[in-house]
């Protein structure tokens, strides 16, 4: 290796529990050396947004092991860790998969020979392509362990607190993906600041998307160029979880915007189970056989109806606090659209009980029957019937002004949205 030239070997790994989140891992090799390693997936973290404390730390530890990687020796730095950071946990992992996915990246990487890069690590070569489960990596995916389940009790503490709850429904005008996203984070921050009560927002889309999750890699869940063609925008959220394909006719979304207090002393997992509680009444209403599905999906005997994602705000300025929870259903769908921009890990897929994301999928449109809009009108009456505190109203006009600024500063560039390439 002559003076100036890095050799490095690059490789991915990918790990799904069953009943959990998809890990994936891409390490850089130098000699006996990882150099770096990035994780992405569908998994849920709390924390800061822009560099979560829990993911930077995994992050770290993998990025400096040496080869060859002992398995115990990464299971016991990766659960130290997350012991460390309890109020940064990941959601849908565990030490087991993100290190089963670190391993299959090491061996990707070593089996892949090496790439000259004649400047900075990172830039030029090509990398290892993805590598699958094969039988040539025996490791059985970790299950994820049964959490508890939400007890009737629970759940009936739950909806003392929801009746209790003053909340603001508001059918919100067409807005532009990226200020979608913008207008869940001033409104979520507001909360917690204690400028802005409670409120459940029914969106209204007003172009094409694809969401991605806080932590996924576009270049492994989305076909860039192909949603271009097609004329479809590519935003990233501020919560965890897996990418959504948005149609404005085909899709129905809305958030819910609460104090922390009503999702005091209950785990994340449980809940996503008590604010889906409302959602699922009013689904049945229609004649929709609609359940949750542990950690964060909607589904029904027919198939997956949509999925939530979360993320808990601490009090700011004297504030309570709050707790964001967005859910988009498929009222209908345009399958072979989606197949073509959407990127399905195979990984993922094996743990499913189907072979294709567009069998998972089954919209409200053919459940119910109904318009989109008979839908919407529906579930907002739902809300104003069964909730006391419920009333319509709007968004206040600096909040608005607020999310306009974050949309500009954050939610519409290039360094949010492609940060995880």
């Amino acid at each position: 290796m002559s003076d100036g030239d890095i050799t490095i070997r690059r490789g991915r790994g990918e790990c799904k529990m069953q009943g959990g989140k998809l890990v994936a891992a891409s390490v850089q090799l130098h000699g006996s050396q990882v150099i770096r390693c990035v994780l992405d997936g569908d998994f849920f973290a709390e924390g800061n947004l822009d560099s979560p404390q829990v993911v930077d730390a995994v992050q770290g530890f993998l990025g400096e092991c040496e080869l060859p990687v002992s398995e115990a020796d990464a299971l016991a730095g990766v659960s130290r860790i997350l012991g460390e950071y309890p109020a940064s946990s990941l959601i849908g992992a565990t030490p087991g998969t993100i290190v089963t996915a670190f391993r299959r990246a090491v061996t990707a990487a070593t089996s892949q020979g090496s790439v000259q890069d004649p400047k900075v690590i990172g830039d030029g070569g090509t990398e290892a392509p993805r590598h699958e489960a094969s039988q040539r990596h025996t490791d059985v995916a970790p299950h994820l362990p049964d959490g508890p389940q939400v007890s009737e009790e629970l759940l009936t503490d739950f909806r003392g607190r929801w009746q209790k709850l003053p909340v603001t429904v508001v059918h919100d005008e067409p807005l532009m993906p990226s200020m979608q996203m913008a207008c869940d984070h001033a409104i979520a921050q507001a909360v917690a600041q204690g400028d802005c009560g409670a409120m459940i927002r029914v969106w209204e889309w007003a172009a094409s998307t694809v969401v991605i999750g806080r932590f996924q890699s576009i270049g492994h869940q989305v076909d860039v160029e192909e949603a271009r063609r097609e004329g479809v925008s590519v935003v990233r959220r501020v919560t965890g979880g897996g990418a959504m394909f948005v149609e404005p006719s085909n899709t129905i979304t809305y958030s819910l915007y609460a104090p922390l207090s009503l999702v005091d002393g209950m785990t994340i997992e449980e809940s996503y189970r008590c604010c889906d509680d409302w959602i699922l009444a009013a689904l049945q209403e229609i004649g929709i056989d609609a359940r949750y599905e542990p950690i964060n999906d909607i589904s029904s005997s027919a198939g997956k109806i949509g999925g939530a994602a979360q993320r808990r705000y601490a009090p700011k300025q004297g504030g309570p606090g709050a707790v964001l929870h967005h859910v988009t259903m498929s009222y209908d769908i345009d399958a072979q659209k989606m197949t073509r921009i959407l990127k399905v890990s195979r990984e993922k897929m094996k743990y499913k009980a189907v072979q294709s994301a567009v069998k998972r999928v089954d919209p409200l449109r053919s459940q119910s029957g109904l318009g989109r809009e008979a839908i919407i009108g529906s579930l907002i009456d739902h809300l104003l019937r069964t909730m006391r505190g419920a009333r319509m109203g709007g968004i206040p006009a600096e909040i608005r002004q607020e999310a306009a600024k974050m949309d500009e500063g954050r939610f519409s560039t290039t360094p949010w949205t492609y940060g995880i390439a």
